[in-house]
């Protein structure tokens, strides 16, 4: 299970008529809310139109579901999803199929829906359970034993398994990682974990933050022309990547740092071999909101814990 995990809901556990008692809801959305604040994205399913079901003019919905909705938005936990079923979903029923086809598509960790549909569609599918029994499927029990920390093998298609929830639904990617450079050949496929970008509306912020020096012996620095040169290669498929998808990418040289992060809007992640390829495995955690908070501040040019030597665009 990914750090960062998808989940598909469906929009009839939202309704009054759904729980049996207020404090019945309160307790079920309790448990969606740990779910998904911290470490879970809900899937917005059949291009969007999944989100436009919960306008504010339905008065069937509870009003723990509403406050429930506004925090996810506020929170940015959705991510869209292209349609997959034949026909626009209309039960609830319908959007339980939408959501298991969009799984055979693109892996959902979980799918959460009302006590009537499970009974229906659940029963040897155990990726589907009831908001009632949430606490009881093997996936939110995997979920409890693996939440925090993840080993990770240093291969792209390790990093990129982890970092699919960022890139689906991310607005702001920090690269942090003293020895990041394109032309180094442990890091020859770092443009790969850009590309499935290409799938987005919205393209987020991108930033690579790194030292001024090359951590050889010597500790040598590197002018910023030459850093520009590394990073602005037209040649090189990093460079080609950030000008294909047309990201906005910013390099930020500093005169020091030590541990490796990947901070986004939704989640940050200690990752401390950085995002080179090679290596024994190593262990991916998620890191609190605020010390990720900590950390924007920590590399924000403006701050005074570092020294920023230099900055550049990537064109």
């Amino acid at each position: 299970m990914p750090l960062l995990s998808e989940y598909a809901i469906t929009p009839g556990i939202f309704e009054k008529a759904s729980f049996a008692s207020e404090s019945f809801a309160e307790i079920r959305f309790e448990h969606l809310q740990e779910l998904l604040f911290d470490d879970g994205l809900v899937r917005n399913l059949y291009g969007g139109y999944w989100l436009e079901l919960f306008n504010e003019q339905r008065n069937d919905l509870h009003s723990c579901g509403k406050n429930f909705l506004k925090a996810l938005r506020t929170r940015k936990r959705f991510v869209d999803f292209v349609p997959v079923g034949e026909r626009q979903p209309i039960s609830d029923a319908d959007w339980c199929k939408e959501s298991l086809f969009s799984h055979h598509e693109s892996r959902l960790n979980g799918i959460v829906t009302s006590q009537q549909t499970a009974r229906v569609y659940g029963n040897g599918q155990p990726l589907i359970t009831s908001v009632d029994k949430l606490t009881n499927s093997e996936w939110w029990k995997e979920r409890r034993e693996t939440r925090g920390s993840m080993p990770v093998e240093r291969t792209t298609v390790s990093y990129l398994e982890q970092m699919k929830p960022f890139l689906a639904g991310a607005n702001s990617l920090m690269f942090i990682d003293a020895n990041l450079d394109p032309k180094k050949g442990s890091y020859r496929e770092f443009y790969k974990m850009l590309e499935p970008l290409e799938n987005r509306r919205e393209m987020p912020l991108i930033e690579i933050h790194r030292t001024i020096y090359e951590r050889n012996p010597a500790r040598q620095n590197i002018s910023i022309d030459e850093w520009r040169k590394r990073f602005c290669d037209c040649d090189s498929d990093f460079t080609k990547v950030i000008k294909r998808l047309g990201l906005e990418a910013k390099v930020f040289l500093w005169d020091k740092m030590h541990d490796r992060y990947l901070i986004t809007n939704l989640m940050g992640v200690s990752v401390p071999n950085g995002f080179d390829i090679g290596g024994l495995p190593t262990i991916w955690s998620t890191i609190s909101r605020k010390s990720s908070d900590v950390l924007q501040r920590e590399f924000d040019p403006n701050g005074r814990q570092h020294k920023m030597e230099g900055s550049f665009r990537i064109e």
